[in-house]
């Protein structure tokens, strides 16, 4: 009983990471179907084609990226150390706290760009 509360839990993180990739890559092939059916018919703006193609990295999406990490990270590391396993705590929460800040400094830093960008 005391070892499906842990695999409950990583089961529970993997569909909540899981899903939205999945959800994400579906949204992509219909995408690109869609590109290849205009490509493949006399499409006369090829720049438009090329617009839909790019996507640009937006800095809010960086920011929920690194909100979702450090929300995954922080309650790995705090359980960690009220159960006593100092060291496996920070090595399971320390590789998505690390990677949700990394994204948390790159949302912030780019957004001042952003704003002098005009639309």
């Amino acid at each position: 009983m005391e070892t499906l509360i842990p695999i409950s839990l990583f089961l529970m993180i993997a569909v909540i990471i899981v899903t939205p990739v999945y959800l994400s890559y579906l949204s992509r092939v219909k995408e690109l179907e869609t590109l290849s059916k205009l490509a493949e018919s006399s499409v006369e703006n090829r720049e438009e084609l090329l617009k839909l193609i790019q996507r640009p990295s937006l800095p809010r999406n960086d920011l929920r990226k690194g909100l979702v990490l450090l929300a995954i990270a922080i309650p790995i590391i705090i359980g960690g150390l009220v159960d006593g396993s100092v060291m496996v705590s920070i090595v399971l929460g320390g590789i998505p706290l690390l990677i949700g800040l990394a994204y948390v400094y790159m949302a912030k830093s780019a957004e001042p760009t952003q704003r002098e960008m005009p639309n």
